[in-house]
């Protein structure tokens, strides 16, 4: 009866040796993935956000513009409600792009991590 017992006993390390191994590689290329998905998704957002800036403030300079070539031939206050309207559209529509590509970016396909033993 020991004998048999020292058999299975060794069957089962082995494939607990086995399966910490797979457990193991699997660990770590998750953890490599995790690595690259954190600073792609780093860089991307710091990307983001300078482009938005930069886009805001350029749109802000040119709206000053249009807004002071508007009060040459009519009121103040009209040159004014058209750069409100036109700055809100142009705020809008970058809004409504920035969801478009993050829902995009949260529906693309996830390749799938099947490693057989």
């Amino acid at each position: 009866m020991p004998l048999v017992r020292e058999i299975v006993d060794a069957i089962f390390n082995e494939i607990k040796s086995i399966l910490r191994a797979y457990l193991h590689e699997t660990e770590a290329a998750l953890k490599k993935r995790l690595q690259k998905l954190m600073i792609i998704g780093i860089i991307v957002s710091v990307l983001s956000v300078l482009v938005t800036s930069l886009i805001g403030s350029a749109s802000l300079f040119l709206l000053i513009g249009q807004q002071e070539y508007l009060s040459t031939f009519m009121p103040a206050w009209k040159a004014w409600d058209i750069m409100g309207i036109i700055s809100g559209v142009t705020g809008a529509l970058l809004i409504l792009s920035l969801i478009i590509i993050i829902r995009n970016q949260l529906r693309s396909p996830k390749p799938s991590v099947s490693k057989k033993i």
